[in-house]
């Protein structure tokens, strides 16, 4: 019967330290956010459908490619830069079939790069949506591991320059009282 208790006793300490490890293991999260500083003056965009698109600050104002830009939709841009909350990795490799599983291969990515001063600090390389929609399957500053990136990154950067344009407020045509014309009663 001693040997039996023995067994025992040592079933359950081994238990207790699976347990302890799994604990350990499961309280490390997988979410992981890329974070810049607010300093970022030029912003490149470069896809197959929408060409390549350069935004740049000078001065308060954004201009994109050499013309005025509305600052609000490029400050729109400069936040998800700023700020880029992974899930994961869904991979690690850069072949060919990697590539093309998670949509990042040469005619379907989108490549943003910013930089401020000259100096490069964020290139980000966005591939296809996840079967949520809500999130994008991305490589981040050259790496070979392919993260699944939150905040719709593909809807944001799939935008042509003259959504970026700074447009004038038209003015609206009214009719003057006296020439506003009489309903029939």
């Amino acid at each position: 019967m001693k040997t039996r208790k023995i067994i025992l006793l040592a079933a359950i300490a081994l238990f207790a330290v699976i347990y302890a490890v799994q604990t350990v293991l499961a309280s490390k999260s997988s979410v992981k956010t890329f974070k810049l500083e607010d300093t970022i003056d030029l912003i490149e965009i470069n896809s197959k459908e929408n060409g390549k698109i350069t935004l740049a600050k000078n001065g308060d104002e954004w201009t994109v490619n050499g013309e005025n830009a509305d600052s609000s939709r490029v400050e729109y841009l400069k936040k998800a830069l700023l700020s880029i909350k992974t899930l994961g990795v869904s991979t690690n490799g850069n072949d060919e079939a990697t590539n093309e599983r998670y949509g990042l291969t040469e005619n379907k990515i989108i490549e943003v790069s910013a930089s401020a001063g000259g100096k490069s600090l964020r290139s980000l390389t966005i591939g296809k949506d996840t079967a949520t929609g809500q999130q994008n399957y991305v490589r981040i500053d050259g790496s070979s591991e392919v993260y699944i990136a939150t905040g719709s990154l593909q809807d944001r950067f799939s935008i042509k320059a003259d959504d970026l344009k700074k447009t004038e407020p038209k003015e609206t045509l009214e009719a003057k009282p006296e020439e506003k014309p009489v309903a029939d009663l």
